[in-house]
């Protein structure tokens, strides 16, 4: 199995699109899609010094020449916060370690462009537990944050 994690290039925005919304409605909400579209058209503009994305990096997860998953991090602020972004794995790959495997890539990235860094992450309740298992610390829940039953957890990474 050729498993690879590259770096983002817009040629993979039509498949992480559809790896996103197979994730839709568990893990992220319908109008989500739009914002992550957005994200990958704004990322592009990475290539500018004086832009926001200046210090966010997105990679994507290849297995077999096929895009299984997407995420990155960043510090899209400025202000050394350094938060994890659009981290998923299409639904068909789900509880087969890719997700495990594309956090832990993430973090040691993090470590190398941000060391000493605390990692900050928003999620739902139905992802909250993987990012625990794996070493995140639960800060906050903000019930009904994203939609109706779809609770928004506050959670860090300290090394």
């Amino acid at each position: 199995m050729a498993l690879t994690i590259i770096p983002y290039e817009s040629k993979f925005k039509s498949a992480c699109i559809s790896a996103f919304k197979s994730n839709v409605p568990e893990y992220f909400t319908s109008e989500e899609i739009q914002q992550f579209e957005s994200f990958l058209d704004h990322f592009e503009e990475n290539v500018y010094p004086d832009t926001t994305f200046r210090r966010t990096y997105f990679y994507v997860l290849v297995k077999n020449g096929e895009l299984i998953g997407c995420g990155g991090f960043g510090d899209k602020d400025g202000d050394h916060r350094i938060s994890l972004a659009w981290g998923l794995i299409h639904r068909d790959f789900h509880r087969q370690s890719f997700g495990k495997l594309l956090l832990q890539f993430r973090l040691k990235e993090i470590r190398n462009y941000f060391p000493g860094s605390i990692v900050y992450l928003d999620t739902t309740q139905h992802s909250s537990p993987f990012y625990e298992k794996l070493g995140f610390k639960l800060n906050n829940i903000l019930p009904n944050f994203f939609e109706k039953g779809m609770h928004k957890h506050e959670l860090s990474y300290f090394f």
